[in-house]
Parts: C-alpha cells; sequence; structure tokens
C-alpha cells in the first residue's frame, strides 16, 4: 500500500511539475492542438483568434482571447458562442489518468445562441461517435458539457419549430457537476426586467429533473420541481412541473408581456398587416407537451389580490387544456378552456363569476377607471369559436351569456373637454360625419341569454340621466334593448331591435314625453334662449354594417312639439333683424317674446329627410320653414320663413336659408342688406354665438317647415296614430292642445287665413 501511494505522489508531482514547465513555453505553438483536442472531445470547431496563456494551479487552465465555438450543423449561424475571453480548466485527474479532458468553461463578455431545430433537437447537445463493437453499427453517445461559467452573457435563443426568438441578457450564469446533480444559478434581465433562476438538474439532455427551482421574474417568485422527457427520440419534450408561492407579484411579468416586443401583434404591425387577418400562431404547441399545476396563496397583480389561485395546464402538439379558480374579495372566480389546433382551430371557454365590486379591483391595481365608479358585475358565458385568424374566430363566436353590470355615475364630460389637436382648425369640418368603417357586428351575433345593467347617473357636463335601466337579451343573430331613464323629473324611453346576419338592419324607437327642451339646450351649452317643455319622438329602421350605410338607409320619421313658453328676443334679432324692434320692444316684455307653440315633422326615406311641417308661433311672430336633410351626402338645405302677425309690417320679413354640409352649414340671408341691419342691430358678437345658438334649435332637433296651422294639424294626426307624433302626445303637446284657444284669439289671423308664403 505504501509504494503505491508513494507512485501516485510521484506521478501527481511529475505532472504537475510538468504543467508548470508549461508556463515556460510559448503555448501559442500549440494552438492548432488545443483546438483538435476541443472538437475531439466536443464534436464543434474551435477557433483562437486571440493569444493563449497558461495559468498554474491545482486545476490547470487554458485562457483564450476571442474565442468562438462552433454551432451544430443545422444551426442558423456558424458559431454557438462568441467571447473576449474563455478559460479552459482541464482535469487534473484526468492528466494523472491519462484521460484528458476538460472539467470547466469560463466565458466574459460573451454571446451565446441556443437553438432548437425543427425536430426538437437542441444545439447545446453534443454528439460524437463512439468505438462500436459492429464496425457497421455506428453507436452515438450523448456528452454533456463540463462545468459552465458566464460572465455578462447576451443570450439569444432561436426555436425553429415555433419560428420566434427571445433575448436574455446575463451578468451571470453558471452550471456546476454537484453530488445531487448539476446545480444552475443564473441572474441577469429580461427588457429590463430583473431574472434569477435556481435550480439543481438531474438526468441527460433528453431525460431529466428539475428540483428546488426558484424562478423570480421582476416581482414574481415561484417555487417547485419539474421534469422534461424527449418523446420518440428527436420529438418536443414532455414537462411536468408543480410550482407554488405563498405570495407573489405577476405585475412586472404582466406588463412586460403586454408591452410585447416580439408578439405577433407587433410584427404584424412592423410588417404592416393587420393582427386581426395574420393566420393564428399555434405553433407554440409544438416546443414542448406540458402538465403543469401552479399553487399561490396570494397573487398580487397592481395591487389586487386573487387568493388561492390554482392553474391546471395540459398541452399536446395538438390541443391545450386551461383550469383557472380564484376568488378575489371572497368571490369566486372560475375559468376553463380548450384549444383544438386541427386544420381549423376552434376554441371553447367557460367563465363564471360572482358578484365583483369593480370599483375595488380598480382602486386596489391603482388604476382608476371613472366608469368603474360604484360598479359590480356578476354573470357566466359559455364560449366557443373557430376560425385559422383572429377576425374569423370573434366572427364565429357563439355561446350563452347571463350577466348584470350595475354602475354608479359615468362621468362623460371628459370626451368634450378633451383638447383639440395642435394646428386643428376651429372652423366648419370638412370630414365625414359618418365612418365608412365597418362595424363588428359579426362578434356578437351568435349569443344567447341577457345582460341587464344599471346605471345610476350619466353626466356631461351640466346633463345629468338618472336611474338608467338596459335589459339586452340575445337572441342568436337577434339582440333587443329597452332603456328606461330620467331626465330629470320625466321618464325617457329607447327601444331597438338588431337583425344581424349577412344584411344587418336594425329597428328603433325614442320617446321622451314632456321633458324641459329649454333646460336641456343650456345644459348641453347649445342655448339658453328659450323656456319651454316639449315632447319628443324618433323612430325608423336603418340596414348596413357602418355608420355611413346605416344613416343612409335612414327611413323614419322625427318629431317634435312644444307648448307654451319664452323665447329670448335675441332669438329675432337672428331670424328677422329687420323686425326685432317692432316684435320685440324694449319695454314691457324684458327682451323675451311668448311663445305659443313650436312643432316639427321631418320624413326620412333611404337617408333623405323632407321637413313635412315646421312651425315656430308667438304673440307677435310666426315661423315656418322648407327644405330637405340628406344623411347620404352628409347636406342640408333648409329655409325659414319669419314673418310678423302685424300684415303691415310683412315687407320687413326675410327668409333665412340653412345650407352646406352637415358638419359646416352655411347661414345666410336672402338679400345682402340682412347682415348690414343684423351687424347694426345685434352686433358681431351676437351674430357669432347667437347663430350657434340657435341653429340646434332648428338643427339638431330637426324642426320641420310647413305652416303655423300645421300645430293642430300635426296634433290631430298623432291623435289617430297615422304618424304626426309618433303616438307620443305627452304634456308638451296637450300644452299645445290646451293653448289651441289661446293661439287664435291671441293671434287671431294665423290660423284662420292661410301662412302662405311670399
Amino acid at each position: 500500500m505504501k509504494k503505491t501511494a508513494i507512485a501516485i505522489t510521484a506521478g501527481v508531482l511529475a505532472v504537475t511539475g510538468a504543467l508548470y514547465a508549461l508556463t515556460f513555453l510559448d503555448i501559442n505553438a500549440y494552438r492548432a492542438d488545443v483546438s483538435a483536442l476541443i472538437e475531439e472531445q466536443t464534436g464543434r470547431q474551435l477557433v483562437l483568434d486571440g493569444p493563449l496563456e497558461v495559468g498554474f494551479s491545482l486545476t490547470p487552465t487554458v485562457v483564450a482571447k476571442d474565442v468562438r465555438f462552433g454551432n451544430a450543423a443545422w444551426g442558423s449561424e456558424p458559431f454557438m458562442l462568441e467571447a473576449e475571453e474563455v478559460a479552459i480548466t482541464l482535469s487534473l485527474l484526468g492528466l494523472i489518468t491519462g484521460d484528458f479532458s476538460i472539467s470547466r468553461v469560463a466565458a466574459q463578455n460573451s454571446i451565446l445562441l441556443l437553438e432548437a431545430n425543427t425536430a426538437g433537437t437542441m444545439n447545446w447537445e453534443l454528439d460524437v461517435e463512439a468505438p462500436s463493437l459492429d464496425a457497421d453499427t455506428p453507436s452515438h453517445s450523448k456528452i454533456s458539457l463540463p462545468d459552465i461559467e458566464l460572465t455578462n452573457t447576451t443570450i439569444t435563443y432561436r426555436s425553429q419549430r415555433i419560428d420566434r426568438v427571445f433575448h436574455i441578457s446575463l451578468s451571470n450564469f453558471s452550471v456546476a457537476d454537484g453530488f445531487f446533480g448539476i446545480a444552475i444559478d443564473a441572474d441577469g434581465k429580461i427588457d429590463g426586467q430583473p431574472v434569477s433562476l435556481v435550480g439543481t438538474f438531474a438526468g441527460r439532455p433528453s431525460d431529466f429533473e428539475i428540483t428546488d427551482i426558484a424562478l423570480e421574474f421582476g416581482d414574481l417568485v415561484i417555487e417547485g420541481t419539474g421534469s422534461a422527457k424527449r418523446v420518440q427520440g428527436g420529438g418536443p419534450y414532455h414537462v411536468a412541473a408543480a410550482v407554488s408561492a405563498n405570495r407573489t407579484d405577476i405585475t412586472s411579468w404582466l406588463e412586460w408581456t403586454l408591452a410585447g416586443g416580439g408578439t405577433g401583434v407587433d410584427i404584424a404591425e412592423r410588417n404592416g398587416v393587420d393582427f386581426m387577418d395574420q393566420p393564428l400562431e399555434l405553433s407554440f404547441l409544438d416546443l414542448a407537451t406540458v402538465d403543469l399545476f401552479i399553487e399561490i396563496g396570494r397573487l398580487d397583480i397592481r395591487g389586487a389580490e386573487l387568493r388561492n389561485v390554482e392553474v391546471k395546464l395540459q398541452t399536446t402538439t395538438s390541443a391545450a387544456m386551461l383550469e383557472l379558480a380564484t376568488s378575489y374579495d371572497a368571490k369566486d372566480v372560475r375559468v376553463t378552456g380548450r384549444l383544438d389546433r386541427g386544420d381549423v382551430p376552434k376554441a371553447e371557454m367557460s367563465i363564471s363569476f360572482d358578484e365583483l365590486d369593480l370599483e375595488k379591483i380598480t382602486d386596489d391595481a391603482e388604476y382608476p377607471i371613472d366608469l368603474a365608479a360604484g360598479a359590480r358585475a356578476s354573470g357566466k358565458a359559455e364560449l366557443a369559436a373557430r376560425g385559422k385568424t383572429a377576425r374569423a374566430v370573434l366572427a364565429s363566436l357563439t355561446g350563452t351569456i347571463e350577466g348584470r353590470l350595475e354602475l354608479g355615475t359615468v362621468d362623460l364630460t371628459p370626451m368634450a373637454t378633451a383638447p383639440a389637436e395642435e394646428g386643428a382648425d376651429s372652423g366648419a369640418s370638412n370630414e365625414s360625419l359618418f365612418s365608412s368603417e365597418e362595424l363588428p357586428l359579426d362578434f356578437v351575433d351568435g349569443f344567447t341569454g341577457s345582460i341587464n345593467t344599471k346605471i345610476d347617473r350619466i353626466v356631461y357636463g351640466d346633463l345629468v340621466v338618472s336611474d338608467i335601466r338596459v335589459p339586452i337579451t340575445f337572441r342568436n343573430k337577434e339582440i333587443g334593448a329597452t332603456l328606461e331613464a330620467h331626465y330629470h323629473d320625466r321618464q325617457v324611453r329607447f327601444s331597438h331591435t338588431a337583425h344581424l346576419g349577412a344584411s344587418p338592419s336594425f329597428d328603433f324607437s325614442l320617446i321622451a314625453d314632456d321633458f324641459d327642451l329649454g333646460r336641456l339646450l343650456a345644459e348641453l351649452n347649445i342655448s339658453d334662449l328659450a323656456e319651454v317643455r316639449a315632447d319628443f319622438a324618433l323612430n325608423g329602421s336603418v340596414a348596413g354594417r357602418s355608420p355611413e350605410a346605416l344613416a343612409s338607409s335612414f327611413t323614419g320619421a322625427m318629431n317634435l312639439v312644444a307648448g307654451e313658453g319664452e323665447i329670448a328676443s335675441s332669438v329675432f334679432e337672428l331670424i328677422a333683424a329687420d323686425l326685432v324692434w317692432a316684435l320685440v320692444p324694449k319695454g314691457g316684455d324684458a327682451g323675451r317674446a311668448k311663445l305659443t307653440c313650436a312643432l316639427s315633422r321631418i320624413d326620412f326615406v333611404d337617408g333623405v329627410g323632407t321637413m313635412s311641417a315646421f312651425a315656430l308661433v308667438t304673440q307677435r311672430m310666426r315661423t315656418s320653414g322648407a327644405g330637405t336633410i340628406n344623411l347620404q351626402d352628409e347636406t342640408l338645405d333648409l329655409t325659414f320663413y319669419p314673418k310678423p302677425n302685424d300684415t303691415s309690417l310683412l315687407s320687413l320679413s326675410t327668409p333665412i336659408r340653412v345650407s352646406g354640409s352637415l358638419t359646416g352649414p352655411r347661414v345666410r340671408p336672402d338679400t345682402a342688406s340682412f347682415l348690414l341691419d343684423a351687424a347694426k342691430i345685434v352686433g358681431a358678437g351676437v351674430l357669432t354665438g347667437g347663430i350657434g345658438a340657435v341653429l340646434p334649435l332648428m338643427n339638431l332637433q330637426n324642426f320641420d317647415a310647413e305652416d303655423a296651422g300645421a300645430c293642430l294639424n300635426m296634433l290631430k294626426d298623432g291623435d289617430q296614430g297615422a304618424g304626426g307624433i309618433n303616438e307620443t302626445i305627452g304634456s308638451g303637446a296637450n300644452a299645445v292642445t290646451e293653448g289651441a284657444g289661446s293661439i287664435v284669439k291671441g293671434v287671431g289671423d294665423i290660423l284662420i287665413s292661410p301662412f302662405k308664403r311670399d
């Protein structure tokens, strides 16, 4: 035994001495031998462009500068590793026993390319031929890499199977062979987010286990175990894993994912292709088959806390199944889904959630949304879809849906107060009022069920509509809704039925009885010149897939009837400046005229509306009108005829023409003298602000024209249900009826003599 020990010691000293002697030699003379040795050990080419040095220690090391290590023959690039400096440590025991081998490779400032080919083979798997007993049958053995330590490394992972590329920067990456397996330790960043991974690897590249996994990505921290086994030799890995966390935060990971670097959306946008029409990318199923279980006690997303999260994910190369169960604020949420690849991919999903406090969710997540104030929701859905593109999937979406949504106050004011774009023209707009872009009608035409919506208040500036209730029913290609709301003390009702399919059409009706028209105009900042209550009705039908097509097909009627009230004299200064002093004297009525009645009717056929009746009657003045509003080309051509009740002043009346585009109408009198007289009387400021204030009274509210006698005629038609007011004769209309006698008494010949135009 003693002789054996002496022999071993002598051998070690001899090898050590030989290695020490090497430090005095020009190792660069052996550059070709070193490259050949590495190629023999790994089967890959080693290119040494820089000088070689030998470091002497108990583990002899060769240091090389500017090193490139070859890639697999099928790789996308010729080299797998490029580094400024590589230190190769030789096995001292191997030198003693004659088995010359590498025990460690360390690299600094390197670029590492990791790849998987279409068969799933990894480029870090090294093949060398081993001697075979049968000379005609070569055998292959897998040889793993030696211990590896990388510092400041940029890693690119490219999968030919799924045609995706991922990038990661590591400050440290080490792989070391230990007693329980190969220990992996990595720290770095992915797109600026810190990431770290530790674990123990045991087995072969084609069949291994990883234990004591600890993964951190931003605030995401998970632990667990897993295994992976190559199925059918070169096929994808089958990964089985169970991970857990007592508490973790996925905010960083989620924001990084949604940022979408390298996602299909970004790639499509960069290529100028609509993502909705891109083929669905399901090749990720080829990367590996998965049997994954995740259990998290508390999961934070921007401050919102999900409790008892359980996720089960199973995938094959042709399908994926997902189950998720969690709770928020003690309310259960469940999601299940299945994806089948096939020639035409199809998916099924089931969602259910108890009553959730949406306001609490947005507040907890520190992402306040005005619409979420006081909001609560509950519901369930069973959905199915199929298609080769996202657009096809959404178009085929079918299923059942039941839900309830409650909102508190919905403030739409910011929509009106958004700053104008720099350089935008504040004048008349030449842009189209109705968009030609198709509405996503195909996405909602396959459901059955109902959604009940309740909103406490909708606020738009000073305008407040309250107690809004909207039950929506889905019957496949037919969707119906009935809205009821209150404007101050009066009810507003709107109903519609949508008939979807190849040629979508919509029937609708809007009714507002005895509402405060003057107050509405003031709250909308349209005009504060009127104090009057009115009835308003709109009904009809439209067809098409875009707002432009819908407007161009509108067939129906709009009516308004107002009873007694007051209109400021500014209105008449704009309508007929020559009549102001004769009709509205400065004394007595404080610049306000008594309104006897106002009514309108406009009939639309295929988007072209004809004024069939218009009357604006005061005790001193009457105005009629005629013309058309064309939604097809978005133009209008209206003429209003103001006349005094005092026939001695008829020569002073001046017709007003309103024409041009709907987005920028022109208002002008029939005589040039009108503008001069009006400018003298009301001033440029009144003209600028006043016309904008009175036009909605004639245009936005669709005041239509015939004659003053139409006040009673329309009421008569409405009573018979033959049009007129669309059966909406309420208090406003009744005020006209009740005031009919006073019209005759106060105005005299307005209804007795025809209201003829000159």
